[in-house]
């Protein structure tokens, strides 16, 4: 059997396939539902890095260096944003999540910033869940624009590659959609 060789990143599809993820994020800001925006939150980066992968799958260390690499403004650290992860998605409780803190606290938008900004130095600080969320939207543009700039490189491949198989929901309507994923994959197998 020969190689496939590899498809460029096309320049947009990316960028078209996350706006699923934003459109969400700002429809549970919208409406005030802060719990499940931390959750679409704490799940891209995971998304992001089982794209560019070769095998198409997720580690911790990949989570960590994508954090760190793209979400430059934060004073978290890519190892405590894992560390958040870990305890939205899986545990439940706030025990112990950071070297550098006892814990955190998650809360609605401030529209004082300045008490949030004075709140890094504290052992349990609040984090702003819209913020956190504009800053993840920053985030995924710019490792799309990071892609985007070596189309033919692997990360970029292996995104096209696995692209076809980031789940979505579609309308019910809409078979169109099963069929047109299904082929769209088949396309890039052959």
């Amino acid at each position: 059997m020969k190689p496939v060789a590899a498809k460029p990143l096309p320049a947009g599809l990316l960028l078209a396939r996350f706006q699923h993820y934003f459109a969400e994020m700002e429809s549970c800001m919208h409406v005030g539902a802060y719990w499940a925006l931390l959750h679409i939150i704490v799940s891209i980066p995971d998304i992001c890095v089982s794209l560019e992968s070769a095998r198409g799958n997720s580690r911790t260390k990949l989570y960590i260096n994508w954090c760190d690499r793209f979400l430059r403004n934060s004073w978290l650290s890519g190892a405590e944003r894992h560390r958040i992860r870990c305890m939205v998605l899986h545990r439940g409780n706030n025990i112990r999540p950071s070297e550098s803190y006892l814990g955190f606290n998650f809360r609605q938008p401030c529209p004082d910033k300045q008490a949030v900004a004075s709140d890094k130095g504290n052992l349990i600080p609040s984090l702003d869940v819209s913020e956190l969320a504009e800053e993840m939207e920053s985030g995924v543009k710019f490792w799309i624009g990071d892609l985007e700039k070596l189309p033919l490189g692997p990360r970029a491949t292996n995104t096209y590659r696995n692209i076809f198989s980031l789940v979505h929901v579609g309308a019910v309507k809409d078979s169109a959609t099963a069929d047109s994923f299904v082929s769209s994959a088949d396309s890039i197998k052959k």
